[in-house]
């Protein structure tokens, strides 16, 4: 258990929240759920719900429920089937995209709190994401006061703000407001544990300490070495000022431009005809480890891609009439590094997850999701056309009858 589990907790419109830690044994997420007052749910146990959401995520909302996950679970590194037969697993992780598809199931919004990298509290929504990217959502309403709060940290570590390590979630009650300065909230320890070490330190020499100060020459080891560091402190404090001035002076240039949009819209003025900086929508950036992320073409270049876009870009580069085996093709067709596709179709860990869904995947499918321009190119093609994989069908079945000889060492006699 987190030793800061009764702290209270302000999100950032002002509501207080009662932390409870629950125990970290992989049902982490389940256990926040079924310890929150709002959260009603025909089950009697963490077991119980995960049967209840995969039962849910295999039945009618199977395609929505799918769906979901090419959006959200693309970490996971395993297909949509294959991560429902592993999450009935007890103690297997499960996270937000569990909690989206506990909102379909039974009808109540999670919302997930946390401390953005830069220290303050941000959340999400399951409501909010479901409106916004799932078919047949768009006018999902759900009861504000009758939502699910949960907390989302470091285990063990609530104060430290990297959402790239959380990996723990905790019960969130609310409770009456009280002012702050009677209470002692994760909110104020955060900001304390989050400072950085020079700011802290109250060593900052004054005019009067310089002019007190011995000359350099005359300083023993010790002096010297408190003078170093006192000009440390004062250039990391500068340093520190001017990243704010910056972040000040970009939110100043974004309004600016946003502004020039607006003026130009006013006066019909055509502003992709001229040469000017002008940001026709205001475009914030969200943390992509924390974040909901939209869905994502095959034209651009990303670090992690979900298995319908691998599956999908393999298909193209097996198919006769469109990549036919031409890796560097295909790379230029799709944006994917040419020999990350080659590591796709040569690993056998890697074939055996995509194989089955390429052989079920059509032409039609896969061009739909090139670019208008380019879905040009290919309308001579069959759109019921598939591609072979009798290739890596041999390849799996060799790699599974293959005998594994390990070696211990020791001398080879004659």
């Amino acid at each position: 258990m987190n030793p800061h589990s009764e702290m209270v907790y302000v999100d950032s419109l002002g509501k207080q929240y009662l932390i409870r830690d629950v125990l970290g044994n992989g049902d982490c997420a389940l256990l926040a759920l079924l310890h929150s007052p709002g959260f009603e749910a025909p089950v009697s146990g963490a077991t119980e719900l995960r049967r209840g959401i995969v039962s849910f995520a295999r039945g009618e909302s199977r395609e929505a429920c799918s769906r979901v996950y090419a959006l959200l679970g693309e970490r996971n590194e395993t297909t949509f089937d294959m991560y429902l037969t592993r999450m009935l697993d007890p103690g297997f992780w499960v996270g937000t995209v569990a909690f989206v598809w506990a909102t379909m199931a039974y009808g109540v919004e999670i919302k997930t709190h946390f401390f953005n990298d830069k220290g303050q509290p941000d959340s999400t929504s399951t409501t909010a994401f479901l409106r916004r990217h799932i078919p047949g959502y768009e006018d999902m309403e759900l009861e504000e006061n009758k939502a699910v709060h949960v907390f989302f940290h470091q285990y063990n570590q609530m104060k430290r703000c990297k959402p790239a390590m959380y990996n723990h979630f905790a019960t969130m009650v609310l409770v009456r407001t009280m002012a702050a300065d009677t209470i002692v909230t994760l909110n104020r320890e955060v900001e304390q544990f989050n400072n950085p070490w020079w700011l802290t330190n109250g060593n900052t020499e004054t005019t009067e300490d310089s002019k007190a100060r011995k000359p350099k020459k005359q300083m023993n080891k010790d002096e010297r070495k408190q003078y170093n560091q006192k000009i440390t402190y004062e250039y990391l404090k500068m340093a520190n000022r001017n990243e704010q001035l910056a972040e000040k002076m970009a939110e100043k240039i974004k309004i600016a431009e946003n502004r020039t949009s607006e003026i130009a819209a006013q006066l019909n003025i055509d502003v992709d005809d001229m040469d000017l900086e002008v940001r026709k929508e205001n475009c914030m950036e969200e943390n992509i480890s924390t974040a909901m992320t939209p869905v994502k073409t095959l034209t651009h270049k990303y670090d992690r891609r979900s298995w319908k876009q691998r599956v999908t870009i393999i298909f193209l580069y097996l198919h006769p009439q469109i990549g036919n085996g031409n890796a560097k093709d295909v790379a230029s067709l799709t944006g994917v590094n040419e020999h990350t596709l080659l590591g796709w179709l040569s690993q056998t860990k890697m074939i055996q997850y995509w194989i089955t869904l390429v052989e079920s995947m059509v032409a039609e499918t896969a061009v739909s999701l090139l670019e208008p321009d380019v879905q040009d190119l290919y309308c001579h093609i069959d759109p019921e056309s598939t591609v072979c994989t009798q290739k890596y069908r041999r390849r799996l079945g060799n790699s599974n009858s293959q005998l594994k000889i390990l070696f211990k060492g020791g001398k080879v006699r004659k």
